[in-house]
């Protein structure tokens, strides 16, 4: 296998060096054209200049996946073999979004040829399988919808994380006020939230009664018996000024 190197045309844009592996290239240095330009009318490098920048910025993004010229060059370093006809991979040929893939073993240069009749990408997938497993298909239709399905599970994983609530009351508090935010609590509780809320006692009123507190507590817990458990029994101070009660949601029957 020999390394060649030419120019696209003398656009000043397109002016810049090709690296494609040759096919059984002779060792005649008196050729002048190289034999992969008279095997392929087009080379792997000639793709629309726009796609080959959106594939760099891609690969920039992700050094793991390797996909033409970089592919051919890590599969013929891992064979050990001087041509691209020896070397055997496993190709996966995506035909289109409603027909399944075909499979086939098959050889590399087999593999170029056929991605450049398509005018497709050449993907690395599994390469440490025997034979390497690789795809022909459009790159940046195939990194869309692997970006797709990784925000589609964040979402999902979003929608399933658990988020605490916390409230605050306060022992003392009127019916009504009780009666309202017991029904907030409630509310987030049916909705599969963990719930925490804290009773503040004052002085004068812990004075009077030093159980305010605690009672506070188990009046809610009485309200709320139907949507939640503790996650651990009530936490407070050395004065009782303060609890701290963790909740969990109950599972709703169906």
């Amino acid at each position: 296998i020999t390394l060649k190197g030419a120019t696209t045309s003398n656009s000043p844009q397109q002016k810049r060096p090709l690296h494609v592996y040759a096919i059984g290239c002779p060792d005649d240095s008196r050729i002048v054209t190289p034999l992969w330009q008279q095997t392929f009318s087009r080379s792997l490098a000639a793709t629309p200049r726009r796609r080959r920048q959106g594939q760099q910025n891609k690969n920039n993004q992700n050094k793991k996946i390797l996909s033409n010229e970089d592919l051919i060059a890590s599969l013929m370093r891992s064979s050990n073999e001087s041509s691209v006809d020896k070397v055997t991979v496993r190709l996966v040929i995506d035909e289109g979004p409603t027909d399944e893939s075909t499979v086939k073993v098959t050889t590399l240069a087999e593999a170029i040829e056929l991605s450049l009749d398509r005018d497709v990408d050449l993907i690395g997938i599994s390469l440490e399988k025997d034979p390497p497993v690789i795809k022909a298909a459009e790159l940046a239709k195939l990194e869309y919808k692997a970006q797709q399905a990784q925000k589609k599970q964040q979402q999902q994983a979003a929608a399933n994380r658990k988020e605490t609530k916390s409230m605050r009351f306060k022992a003392g508090i009127d019916s009504n006020d009780l009666d309202r935010k017991v029904a907030q609590l409630t509310g987030y509780l049916q909705k599969g939230n963990d719930c925490e809320y804290t009773v503040f006692t004052k002085g004068r009123l812990l004075r009077d009664n030093p159980d305010a507190g605690i009672e506070l507590v188990e009046r809610i817990q009485a309200l709320i018996a139907d949507y939640a458990v503790l996650k651990r029994s009530p936490e407070t101070n050395e004065t009782k000024s303060f609890y701290r009660v963790k909740l969990e949601a109950k599972k709703q029957k169906n």
